[in-house]
């Protein structure tokens, strides 16, 4: 996964978190036709893009209730279901848990590139934090 895609996906995994809330079922070949969505060319672009579908979100999981989100959510392939599991499951393993994933991947491609890596939740080695203090 190269740098300009890692990063265009952490911008778009967000809409599944909304597809999870708001479908009851997800097929990405047949939406896509199997097609990755573009790449981002342009810092502004990727930022543009990251707080919308990060704005999103928040607006879906603020508009959801905990009896809905107890109910299940289908991830499937062309046709085929991959599995079936309640909607926070969803939320946590598979969009949740991925952010933290790549997020992790993208430290490790800006230390490589030799660029600084931000501080997230407190401190990094290039920048303070400030979360726990």
């Amino acid at each position: 996964m190269t740098l300009g895609w890692l990063s265009t996906f952490l911008a778009l995994v967000p809409t599944w978190g909304v597809m999870t809330i708001e479908m009851d079922e997800f097929d990405p070949t047949a939406a896509s036709g199997g097609q990755r969505p573009a790449l981002a060319t342009s810092t502004d672009q990727l930022l543009g893009l990251f707080d919308q579908n990060y704005g999103k979100l928040r607006a879906a999981l603020m508009g959801t209730t905990d009896a809905h989100l107890l109910t299940n959510w289908t991830l499937k392939s062309r046709g085929d279901v991959w599995f079936t599991q309640p909607r926070w499951l969803v939320l946590r393993e598979y969009i949740l848990n991925h952010i933290v994933h790549h997020r992790a991947q993208l430290g490790v491609y800006l230390r490589l590139q030799e660029i600084s890596v931000p501080a997230i939740y407190n401190d990094s080695a290039d920048e303070r934090g400030g979360v726990f203090r």
